[in-house]
């Protein structure tokens, strides 16, 4: 039953089919009890199987699946139905991942098992408190890993150490559950006091409520499995150093003898604290003891919880950032889309979110114009905004937190930035022709109510919007937001056409005005074969009765170029670098 919860769960997580994972982890869990029967020279007994098995290979089955998944794809060579061709599809790659996971567990068997059994079978003779750290710091590294760690701990090593007595009516056993793991694993009843105490994010401060009633039982599953710290880097360290500053204070204190203990049997869910008082038949020195581990716990966890708040607390960080960059109220609901946008991880998600505030709050987001030259008459009509960053040192940065920005779904808060920005600047602009060009993303073209937005602040203005070539083959809610910004009087430019994407069926369909070659088919224009792929692809567009943009202009010679394929306005550094709104418009006025 592990194993096929496991693999459906993994399956499930990997947008796999739950049952051929199911179905492949378990054949590979037969074959290898059939190998390891056979090397040990042992009759066959599914019930004898090693139950870390059961664990490790349905998670390494479903992620060979996963890659192996990609190698095929009969319809490439078939004209057949999709459902059957993802039926089709499973048999290579089933028959692979089957194969590989039972090779990877049996290299992991010969390089890593049998080197930790050979560990573990000499943990007996390791001074007892040395065993306990051993035992407490492996058994944490295994919860961390996803895997109960006290279980599988002890499938792969001998407790038998545990039974020995530290001093008078104390096994390690029970100091362990004492004074080392109150709350359960990780000291997971000072990890919930920290939380309650500091923590603004909602997630975390939930199940911290959630999981106090079992930490006092010291059950930390919820903890563990909710919060998460299963693969959470960001709480690894205070998990696995606090048990170890917890055996070295409590080992340190009670070899002073000061506590003494009854002959009392006690279960290890026994409450925290009341354990002590049972344990000692009341020394309230044990109580103390206790509750300055709780104590000192919870402070060495603190930092680390702020950090994993600030990461998760998204309403207070995005608020923060409103006020920042000075953005309307209109969009406060923006984690909507924040939270629609469906990273692979929760916890990675807002990590990717937490650092692109945090870089836009610790330092200026600047909007600069490149000037676009009209190549008829020589003169600036019309600037690009592009987004700049300006640190602490007054130095001007690329916009390199971009890809972050993406990923943690902040691209339509940026672009509502933007647009709210050129409206601040030309807000008192002389010349009304001067024309702004600016960059849409393909996640705020999803998003129904920032286009509207966006549409009802831009209205009337003399701007225009680039959406980059893979836009317009995106779903039909982008090409009908897409619409809703033609039909409202804006002009729609295909930007960093050539580069990977096909845009020929937009231009064919009358979904742009504007076209803008990229720098990439510039540069390669340098070639025979270059130069007739930019002169066919200008062509094309000129016929098409498009405006066309030749960007990257540097050279005198990448100019001539630009010129020769009929290019009606070019942009570039020839020209000039991205200015600030007051030089733009100076340069404008001279030019």
């Amino acid at each position: 039953m592990l194993l096929i919860s496991i693999s459906y769960h993994f399956a499930r997580l990997n947008r796999l089919s739950q049952i051929i994972c199911a179905l492949a982890s378990l054949i590979s869990y037969l074959t290898l009890g059939v190998i390891f029967a056979a090397v040990r020279d042992k009759p066959f007994d599914v019930l004898h199987i090693p139950e870390a098995l059961g664990l490790v290979t349905p998670i390494i089955n479903v992620v060979v699946l996963r890659y192996t998944l990609k190698l095929a794809n009969i319809r490439r060579y078939f004209n057949i139905s999709t459902e059957v061709a993802e039926t089709f599809n499973y048999i290579l790659p089933f028959i692979l991942s089957c194969l590989l996971t039972c090779i990877s567990i049996l290299i992991l068997e010969a390089i890593i098992i049998e080197p930790l059994l050979w560990i573990g079978s000499h943990l007996p003779e390791t001074p007892g408190l040395i065993a306990t750290a051993l035992r407490a710091e492996l058994s944490h590294l295994f919860w961390f890993l996803g895997l109960h760690g006290d279980n599988t701990h002890d499938l792969l090593f001998s407790n038998a150490f545990l039974d020995q007595e530290l001093q008078k009516n104390l096994t390690y056993k029970e100091f362990y559950d004492l004074f080392i793991i109150y709350g359960g694993s990780g000291a997971c009843l000072s990890l919930i006091f920290a939380i309650l105490l500091i923590a603004e994010d909602r997630h975390s401060r939930q199940i911290a409520t959630l999981g106090l009633p079992f930490a006092i039982f010291n059950i930390s599953e919820i903890i563990i499995y909710g919060l998460p710290i299963m693969l959470n880097r960001h709480l690894l360290i205070p998990f696995l150093t606090l048990p170890l500053v917890n055996i070295f204070i409590s080992g340190l204190m009670l070899s002073y003898d000061l506590i003494e203990f009854s002959n009392h049997n006690i279960s290890w869910a026994t409450p925290v604290f009341m354990n002590a008082w049972i344990a000692t038949d009341g020394n309230p020195l044990a109580l103390l003891l206790q509750g300055s581990l709780l104590l000192l716990g919870i402070f060495i966890y603190m930092p680390f919880v702020r950090r994993l708040s600030d990461i998760q607390n998204t309403p207070k960080s995005l608020l923060r950032l409103y006020e920042r960059l000075n953005i309307s109220s209109e969009l406060e609901n923006a984690e909507r889309f924040i939270q629609s946008h469906k990273p692979l991880s929760y916890i990675e998600h807002h990590k990717y979110l937490y650092d692109s505030i945090n870089t836009l709050q610790n330092n200026d987001l600047l909007l600069m114009y490149q000037p676009i030259i009209d190549t008829n008459n020589n003169h600036c009509r019309k600037l690009e905004a592009l987004l700049r960053l300006r640190t602490n040192t007054d130095k001007l940065l690329p916009p390199f937190f971009l890809a972050a920005i993406e990923r943690a779904g902040m691209a339509p808060i940026i672009d509502f930035w933007v647009c709210q920005q050129v409206c601040r600047d030309t807000e008192h602009q002389q010349n009304t022709a001067l024309h702004v060009s600016i960059n849409l993303h393909p996640d705020t073209l999803k998003d129904n109510e920032v286009i509207k937005k966006i549409i009802k602040i831009m209205q009337g203005m003399n701007v225009s919007f680039e959406i980059i070539e893979r836009s317009f083959s995106g779903s039909n809610r982008v090409k009908a937001n897409i619409r809703k910004l033609r039909e409202a009087g804006f002009l729609i430019s295909m930007d960093d056409f050539g580069t990977g994407y096909s845009g020929i069926a937009a231009l064919s369909a009358s979904q742009v005005d504007i076209v803008k070659i990229d720098k990439i088919l510039l540069d390669q224009a340098n070639s025979p074969e270059g130069l007739i792929i930019l002169q066919h692809s200008c062509q094309m567009c000129l016929r098409l009765g498009l405006d066309l943009v030749i960007e990257g202009v540097e050279t005198d010679q990448q100019l001539a170029i630009a010129l020769s394929v009929g290019a009606q306005q070019v942009q570039g550094w020839y020209y000039s670098e991205a200015l600030s709104w007051q030089d733009a418009m100076i340069y404008a006025r001279r030019f």
